[in-house]
C-alpha cells in the first residue's frame, strides 16, 4: 500500500509567528512497517468516524495524555487543534513525528499579557515596580524550557506506545 501523495517529509513552511512561538516537536524511528505504527499509534480504543472521503481518529496515546486527532490513512497528515501527527516510510522501518502545539498557546498567552502590562502602564501613565520587559523575557525563557519536557513526554509516551524501549529513542 503506498503512502498518500499528500505526506512529504519536508514538513510544513515555518512562518515567523511559529518561529517566536515554536511547538513541541519528537521524532521516533521504528523497524516496525508504517501499518503496524499507525495500528499501534491508534490502539484498540481509538474511535473512527467517516467525514466525506476522509476517516477520522481520535487517539490518546497515553492516560491522561493529550488527545490526537489524526485524519485518514497512515502517512497522512492532519494539523487538528493541538497536534499534528506523521507516519512515513523510510529505509529499514518507519518514522513517526509528532508535534503538540498545545505547549506554545502558554507562551503566546504570556507575551500579549506582559505586552498588555506595558501597554496600560504607558497609556494610563502610572509605573509599575518591575519592569514588564524583564518579566517577558523570563516568562520567555520558562516558556521555552517547558517545550523541551513537553517534546520529551510525548516522545518518550509514543515509544511505549510502539514497543519500544523509551530510553533508547
Amino acid at each position: 500500500m503506498a503512502l498518500p501523495s499528500g505526506s512529504s517529509s519536508s514538513g510544513p513552511r515555518r512562518s515567523p509567528l511559529t518561529r517566536l512561538f515554536p511547538a513541541a516537536r519528537a521524532t521516533i524511528a521504528s523497524p516496525l512497517p508504517p501499518e503496524e505504527v499507525w495500528r499501534r499509534l491508534l490502539g484498540p480504543n481509538a474511535q473512527e468516524w467517516q467525514i466525506g472521503e476522509s476517516r477520522r481518529y481520535t487517539v490518546r496515546p497515553r492516560p491522561n495524555g493529550p488527545i490526537l486527532d489524526i485524519d485518514g490513512p497512515y502517512g497522512a497528515k492532519k494539523i487538528g487543534l493541538t497536534t499534528e501527527a506523521t507516519v512515513h516510510a523510510v529505509a529499514g522501518g518507519t518514522s513517526l513525528a509528532l508535534t503538540s502545539w498545545m505547549s506554545s498557546m502558554p507562551l503566546l498567552l504570556m507575551t500579549v499579557g506582559l505586552l498588555c502590562l506595558t501597554l496600560v502602564p504607558l497609556v494610563l501613565r502610572f509605573s509599575v515596580s518591575v519592569p514588564p520587559l524583564v518579566l517577558l523575557v523570563v516568562l520567555y525563557g520558562a516558556g521555552l524550557i517547558s517545550l523541551k519536557s513537553e517534546a520529551y513526554l510525548i516522545k518518550h509516551s509514543c515509544a511505549s506506545c510502539l514497543g519500544e524501549d523509551p530510553r533508547r529513542v
